[in-house]
């Protein structure tokens, strides 16, 4: 069984947290076209005691994608985003660690998108790295609507 498929297990508890698409107030991430994903509601895997990124998204492609998605619907500010997707990033890898089966090569994603970029926000969180299996990651800020395929071939 992948891992896809173990996310989407009814047995898994993590099932009831799936979700069709990662969209909230207008922004969303574009995934038509893309078989064998996944999209969990991070918040509601985290609870309100912990500030968390609005989707985890698993893909199964030539690697394991995962993306911690972050999305906002008005202009965005740099304060606060950073730890969101951080701990998006960190209950990603506790998935993945969980699951007993066989995991492809993993690419991680880091990603907020919004409709409307301050210049100065946007240049903080470029600035700014993720840190998650060891290693060091940039964050990916992205306009809303943009495709899962296009920050993966970026």
């Amino acid at each position: 069984m992948s891992i896809i498929d173990w996310v989407k297990d009814d047995a898994n508890e993590l099932s009831e947290h799936t979700s069709a698409k990662c969209a909230e107030h207008g922004c969303k991430l574009a995934v038509d076209g893309i078989q064998r994903c996944v999209i969990l509601k991070a918040g509601e895997l985290a609870g309100s005691e912990i500030k968390m990124c609005d989707c985890i998204v698993f893909w199964e492609s030539r690697k394991l994608v995962i993306a911690a998605i972050e999305l906002k619907s008005k202009a965005t500010h740099a304060s606060g985003i950073h730890e969101q997707v951080q701990n998006g990033c960190l209950k990603a890898s506790e998935i993945v660690r969980s699951y007993r089966g066989k995991t492809l090569a993993r690419d991680w994603y880091p990603v907020i998108l919004a409709k409307r970029w301050r210049p100065k926000e946007r240049d903080i969180l470029k600035r700014k790295s993720i840190l998650v299996d060891g290693m060091k990651l940039p964050i990916i800020a992205k306009p809303c609507g943009t495709h899962l395929k296009e920050l993966v071939e970026d």
